[in-house]
């Protein structure tokens, strides 16, 4: 009997997967597998479905829909204001110069779609919308410097998912996960993550744009879209400058003065809406607008925030198996360096569930009590997964991936080598320097 339970939470995991990779919603995924594991473990289903699923499922929204419904907020006025496009419009006229070779031209840009996607992800802008944001701007780019459009995938996603996500005291799910999960600070493990996270940004231009003349010598050029977003350079935006402010707010009151991410992120909109509402569009008036922006940015976070709590709900009913407690004594028992075992396990359950803030959010709890039980020391466990999350959330798979090819106007196909250059080699070149970091010198993970 014991033998059939066990096989019911490692079947449930597996049957979750199956039913993501077909393109069912994970909610769908999350209840069928609960209900294996019911039937696995012998569970009684009107109380396991009341008292265990529904309430772990509504212990995230409890716990992040604030933070996750005030970013979108945030996201959604940078986005209606241009107060995102203005920075990446800056960063384009202060890096590009017209007498650079083209090669160089090349790297230039990538780095420029990189950067802007990194800095409003890290200033608290969701990743998702960075996409909407940045892409309108890197086509003039990307057809100047004659880069084929199927790379933008890759840069913008690099910049967002790949190091934005995981960066040190960045506003994001991720972060927030561990923070709750382990009692850490946003930025834990600081050091070895911003080494780490310029080694990923060096890499991620070099073999870009390696790729990008390898495409090239075969005959691949840009091309135009079939609709082409434009940036109307006569629209009145808030200066570059000014938009930077209320990222840097949210910043220094999360990761500076520890203070809690929605009071953060609340202050931060506060900031966006005195600084932007004067340059939101006239639809048919600002206010209208402005009422448009926050409803859409409310609705978007609740399905983002449901898929999550689906998982969570799926993962309450497994841990209270006896089963499960015996996985873990298994887990612990293996022969197997603790670092390795962080990684192995984060990165497999991130690839299940095509996300990272989703995966950290089933392991964290899992693997904080054990790794506390054996010493370990919390901050590098953060850091470690973090990055490990970020490493095989971008299967192909992936709503974030299949959305962005969607919107650049390409395959998944065509895009996803340099997708999996970015957002999977990179990202693991950043675990490994992580790692290596505990090994070699611990004591940076003492703050």
């Amino acid at each position: 009997m014991q033998a059939l339970a066990m096989f019911g939470c490692i079947g449930g995991f597996i049957l979750l997967a199956i039913i993501v990779y077909l393109n069912w919603d994970i909610m769908i995924a999350s209840l069928v597998g609960t209900l294996f594991v019911i039937v696995t473990s012998q569970l009684p289903f009107t109380e396991t479905i009341n008292n265990i699923y529904f309430p772990g499922l509504a212990s995230f929204f409890s716990s992040y829909l604030g933070m996750i419904a005030f970013g979108a907020m945030f996201a959604q006025m940078y986005s209606k204001s241009g107060a995102a496009t203005s920075i990446a419009l800056w960063l384009s006229k202060v890096l590009m110069r017209e007498n650079t070779s083209q090669n160089t031209k090349q790297k230039i840009v990538l780095g420029i779609v990189i950067l802007t996607t990194f800095i409003l992800t890290y200033g608290g802008v969701g990743a998702v919308l960075c996409v909407f944001v940045a892409y309108p701007v890197l086509l003039p780019l990307f057809k100047e410097a004659d880069i084929p459009r199927r790379f933008a995938v890759a840069a913008m996603c690099a910049g967002s998912l790949g190091l934005g996500n995981v960066a040190p005291g960045a506003p994001v799910v991720p972060n927030e996960v561990c923070v709750q999960a382990l009692g850490t600070t946003s930025t834990a493990g600081a050091i070895p993550g911003f080494v780490a996270l310029l080694i990923e940004l060096i890499f991620m231009i070099w073999s870009l744009n390696a790729m990008v003349n390898k495409s090239k010598s075969k005959g691949l050029h840009y091309e135009d879209p079939v609709d082409i977003p434009t940036v109307d350079e006569n629209v009145k935006r808030p200066n570059a400058l000014i938009s930077f402010i209320p990222l840097l707010v949210v910043l220094i009151l999360y990761a500076g003065l520890k203070w809690n991410v929605v009071t953060s992120l609340c202050i931060g909109l506060a900031l966006s809406v005195l600084f932007f509402y004067w340059y939101l569009p006239e639809e048919p008036t600002k206010y209208i607008a402005f009422r448009t922006a926050i409803t859409t940015g409310v609705k978007n976070s609740l399905p983002s925030c449901n898929s999550m709590a689906a998982v969570m709900g799926f993962s309450a009913v497994m841990k209270s198996t006896a089963a499960f407690e015996s996985i873990k004594a298994a887990i612990v028992g293996w022969s197997m360096p603790p670092t390795l075992l962080i990684i192995i396990m984060t990165a497999i359950m991130c690839a299940v569930v095509a996300g990272n803030a989703t995966g950290l959010a089933i392991t964290m709890p899992i693997l904080g009590p054990m790794m506390s039980e054996v010493g370990y020391n919390m901050n590098a466990l953060h850091r470690i997964s973090c990055f490990a999350g970020s490493t095989l959330d971008t299967m192909p798979y992936s709503g974030a991936i299949n959305l962005t090819a969607n919107v650049v106007g390409t395959t998944i196909r065509e895009c996803y080598p340099s997708v999996f250059m970015m957002t999977v080699v990179a990202t693991a070149i950043g675990t490994v320097v992580t790692a290596l970091f505990y090994v070699i010198a611990p004591g940076t993970y003492a703050f």
